[in-house]
């Protein structure tokens, strides 16, 4: 959820549970500052003091939530790029392993179906049985 509103500086990203977590601290905080006692004790002659209050409690919330959205995102690179760099070792040593088992024979067409088939027979009896299960604790 991308978050832009007049009062804010810059839009900010409030995904992460330590985002959410500053994004409710900063609405507590504006809805208190906006609460009758604290604007009538501001009312009439300093409301431009109480306007900058209300900017100063945006702008540093959302350079906190900023910083965390720099963090998130810095550590998604580098998951991405270290997931992706894994996989790709992952794959030169399959080509490596493929190259050397080409000359291997294979099981036949008929084998590799039987032996899906009977798989997905124990996945099936496993599944009932599971569900079976499932029942009895419901009604017991």
């Amino acid at each position: 959820m991308k978050v832009n509103s007049v009062k804010t500086l810059h839009p900010v990203e409030v995904i992460s549970l330590a985002e959410r977590s500053l994004w409710g601290e900063r609405n507590k905080l504006l809805n208190h500052h906006k609460s009758y006692a604290v604007r009538s004790s501001y009312y009439p002659h300093n409301m431009d003091e109480w306007h900058e209050k209300e900017t100063e409690i945006c702008r540093e919330y959302n350079m906190k939530i900023a910083r965390l959205n720099h963090v998130r995102r810095e550590v998604h690179r580098t998951r991405y790029e270290s997931i992706h760099s894994l996989n790709k070792v992952d794959r030169d040593d399959y080509d490596s392993d493929a190259t050397e088992t080409d000359m291997t024979p294979s099981m036949s067409q008929d084998t590799q179906d039987t032996q899906h088939t009977q798989n997905r027979q124990m996945y099936i009896c496993r599944l009932k049985k599971f569900i079976r299960d499932q029942v009895q604790l419901l009604w017991y």
